[in-house]
């Protein structure tokens, strides 16, 4: 029975869970509730945005958001990659471009997405 709890407590990973929450705790005790909130006082917001509905609600945004920039980018890059696969004058221009942008990572191009476009829906 031992050996049984000890195999499930090393493949679940849940003994670096509670660490990480007593950690997060612990932390929390010494800053400002409005710098780092705890992990009950997390909790309890997660409670009140579901019982308002905002979570569902903001869920929903974003979800529509997703899906508007999805299919924005399908619209724009398969007619593209289209392109530069049948025409060899669209791929030699193009292309370079594509090597540039590919390289660097996704997450660094959201502070000047952030700073070119703003927060909102606008």
């Amino acid at each position: 029975m031992q050996q049984k709890l000890i195999r499930f407590l090393e493949k679940s990973g849940i003994v670096t869970w509670i660490l990480l929450v007593i950690l997060w705790s612990v932390a929390a005790h010494f800053t400002s509730p409005d710098f780092l909130p705890g992990p009950l006082r997390t909790l309890s917001g997660l409670g009140e945005l579901i019982r308002t509905g905002r979570l569902a609600e903001d869920l929903r945004i974003s979800l529509w958001r997703i899906l508007v920039g999805w299919c924005r980018a399908i619209l724009i890059a398969v007619p593209v990659g289209l392109l530069i696969g049948r025409f060899r004058i669209a791929r030699w221009l193009l292309e370079p471009l594509l090597n540039f942008f590919r390289f660097i990572p996704a997450i660094g191009f959201i502070t000047l997405f952030l700073m070119w476009f703003g927060v909102g829906e606008a």
